[in-house]
């Protein structure tokens, strides 16, 4: 797990600032908990890896109503996101955090273990700006 603070070097007061990460090919196995630091994080590159899931890019009680907005560590997470490239991972599901990306535009994910169409289009279908 790359925590995308220690690899992009920058101070916490900019952790706002930042809107595109590339970690493609470096192996990476699980997306990291401080993403959800990265609240206008807007397109991250994941290629070439090898993820299972897509998590931790807003944190786990989100929509569940039982959490305090203003007490979390990690804020709202991801939640701007509009571009995901997670092609040649090993994805073999949907569920997580990908429900929660309404402003998602691109999603590529040739390439991964998918193997419910049915199953991937419920998901999808949610996600209206998704092109």
């Amino acid at each position: 797990m790359l925590d995308p603070f220690d690899e992009l070097k920058i101070p916490a007061k900019d952790f706002c600032s930042v809107e595109n990460v590339h970690f493609s090919g470096r192996g990476v196995t699980q997306i990291h908990p401080n993403f959800q630091k990265l609240v206008n994080l807007s397109t991250l590159w994941m290629s070439n890896n090898k993820l299972t899931k897509i998590e931790n890019l807003v944190p786990q009680d989100y929509g569940d109503n039982s959490g305090d907005i203003k007490n979390r560590t990690h804020g709202l997470g991801c939640l701007r996101i509009r571009s995901l490239y997670l092609s040649n991972n090993s994805i073999s599901t949907l569920a997580g955090d990908l429900r929660h990306l309404v402003f998602l535009q691109t999603l590529l994910l040739g390439n991964n273990k998918l193997s419910n169409m049915e199953v991937v289009s419920g998901f999808l279908k949610p996600l209206q700006f998704l092109q």
